[in-house]
């Protein structure tokens, strides 16, 4: 929209789909540690941070956008952190730990038949 508003509006959604919709909206790892089950209907609307949007940006490719284009919202959007208090109830709490990385040592191409 061109407010420089972001909208999640997730229906049905269980705690796993709004984690992994957090997850990409701040480009790293989110764990649900809420323990809440069952399905939710989900609206709010946050600031996107320039930070990340400068780095999506450039992870496909694009030229980043001026500072003015990801700029937050003149009429005071919230972040995604006090968006998810004030509007959700929920609270991001940073944390360090184990995460699963998957390696490649080496690719060989091998010749197949036709």
């Amino acid at each position: 929209n061109g407010s420089g508003r972001m909208k999640m509006d997730l229906r049905g959604a269980t705690m796993s789909a709004i984690v992994d919709m957090l997850g990409m909206q701040l480009d790293r790892p989110v764990i649900d540690m809420t323990g809440l089950t069952g399905s939710y209907d989900v609206v709010m609307e946050f600031a996107p941070d320039p930070a990340i949007m400068a780095m999506k940006m450039g992870g496909i490719g694009q030229p980043p956008p001026s500072s003015a284009a990801i700029a937050p919202d003149p009429n005071g959007a919230p972040t995604i952190f006090s968006a998810l208090t004030d509007q959700l109830g929920l609270k991001l709490e940073a944390r360090r730990g184990p995460v699963e990385n998957l390696i490649v040592d080496s690719v060989e191409k091998t010749p197949t038949g036709n």
